[in-house]
Order: C-alpha cells, then sequence, then structure tokens
C-alpha cells in the first residue's frame, strides 16, 4: 500500500509515531528521491520524505507560493500526529522550511538548509521559457547544466532532465514562480533554532555566499561549504553532505 496523508506520498523510515522525527522537503521540479537513501535512514531518527503536492506521486496540482507550500506541509504533519521535528530543505524546499519555522515556530527543533538563502533570485527569462511548454525539454537541460558541478557524472544530469520533464504541466514553472517571490530577509531574527546551511562549493543557481549570508543573518546559524559539489550536492557529494548532517544531528 502506497503510504499518504492528505494527498502527499511519503516514505516514512521507521512507520512508527515515536522518537525524534527529520523531514526531508525537496526542491523545485523534484521529489523526495533528490534524497540519497542514506539520508532517508538515519540511526535515531524517524525521517519522514514526502513528494510536495502536485510533484511525484502526490496529488493535486503544484502551489504558487511558498507560503501555500508551508501550510500544506503543517497540515500533513498535524494529519500525522507530530508536534516537534528538525526540518530539513533542498532550495526551493529550504524555503518552505524557513517559511514553516516563521508559521510555527514551536513546531521546529532545527533546521538543515541546503543551497538555501533568504531569497531566491529567479532569472527572469528562465521564468519566461518555463511557461512555454514546447521550450520545457530544452529549459530542463539548462537547469540541470545549472545545477551540477561541471566534473559530476552527466547519467545524473540526464536524470534530472527525466524528472522535470515529468511533471504535470505548469508544476515546475509554478515551483519557479513561487521562489522568485519568496523574500524573509527581514524577518531572520525571528528565527531562533539552531539551523545548519549547507552551500555547494561551485553552486551556480544559489550561490555558497547567499547561503553565508542566511547563516550570518540567523541568530544560531552556521554554514558549511560542501567542496566539489553544485547545487545539487547531496547527490554530488552524498557522503560529504552526510557527515555534516550527522555531526549537526547529534547535538538533538
Amino acid at each position: 500500500m502506497v503510504p499518504a496523508i492528505n494527498g502527499m506520498y511519503y516514505v516514512d523510515s521507521t512507520r512508527e509515531n515515536q522518537g525524534r522525527v527529520l523531514v526531508w522537503l525537496h526542491g523545485a521540479g523534484g521529489n523526495l528521491t533528490q534524497w540519497p537513501y542514506t539520508l532517508r535512514r538515519l540511526p535515531g531518527w524517524r525521517v519522514l520524505t514526502p513528494d510536495l503536492p502536485g510533484h511525484g506521486r502526490s496529488e493535486g496540482p503544484g502551489l504558487l507560493s511558498i507560503e501555500g507550500y508551508a501550510e500544506k506541509i503543517l497540515d500533513w504533519l498535524d494529519a500525522l500526529e507530530i508536534e516537534s521535528a528538525m526540518l530539513g530543505g533542498h532550495s526551493m524546499g529550504a524555503a518552505i522550511v524557513l517559511q514553516m519555522t516563521l508559521n510555527d515556530p514551536e513546531r521546529v527543533k532545527g533546521l538543515v538548509l541546503l543551497g538555501a538563502g533568504s531569497r531566491m533570485d529567479v532569472n527572469p527569462q528562465l521564468l519566461g521559457q518555463l511557461a512555454i511548454a514546447e521550450h520545457m525539454r530544452g529549459t530542463s537541460e539548462q537547469i540541470a547544466k545549472w545545477s551540477f558541478h561541471r566534473e559530476t557524472d552527466p547519467r545524473q544530469r540526464q536524470a534530472m532532465v527525466r524528472q522535470l520533464t515529468a511533471n504535470r504541466a505548469g508544476v515546475v514553472y509554478g515551483d519557479f514562480r513561487a521562489c522568485s517571490e519568496f523574500d524573509i530577509g527581514s524577518e531572520l531574527d525571528r528565527i531562533t533554532q539552531p539551523a545548519l546551511v549547507l552551500c555547494g562549493e561551485a553552486d551556480i543557481m544559489m550561490p555558497a555566499r547567499l547561503g553565508q549570508e542566511l547563516a550570518e543573518g540567523l541568530l544560531r546559524g552556521e554554514a558549511r561549504i560542501v567542496p566539489d559539489a553544485g547545487h545539487m550536492m547531496m547527490q554530488e557529494q552524498p557522503r560529504k553532505v552526510l557527515g555534516f548532517v550527522e555531526d549537526f544531528l547529534e547535538r538533538f
């Protein structure tokens, strides 16, 4: 049976309503498989990894705002009766995590943010191309090119293109539009939880300086550079990312 609540498909590492909970949220146009298996099964943690609404096997359309996604995930956690969790996210998923923390700070124990920033600048030309169905394939190839380190196995880029182009019509455009409108720079001092910000050394989509600025703006933020990695650092350097995450989670 496919586990789904509130129309959202997810993988549960323990399927037990107990212990420390960690939730991973994927990025724009992605699905839960963007997270390596090693991050989806962490000893001592119940790890929940969903497909966002409208993505992967989850139902409904994609949404047009980070706020909308944040509310959907909070409702999903309510349905799962999870009162407290560590939240982790990549790119758009990181933006959703930040917004969730602002909306419901008592629920969040800490944050793990990959390829993140307090704002997400999206190239207007790219956004325009995503709005044209006939250009989706070429635009997806460009996104995949920008998302990985130049020495990454080309098969990883090809897999990302397949993932992006498999989305329902309008989902990827909606995600990037939501990212383009996200900016919480003036609210960072409201986030008091410990936060780990991982930055890909060669990230083009979200340059490392934006992650470092985010960490500096958070009251308890710390940035770490993932060497030899671009935006998709958890796929490019899974062992290094796992090491950073495990060191951070040991504090909880």
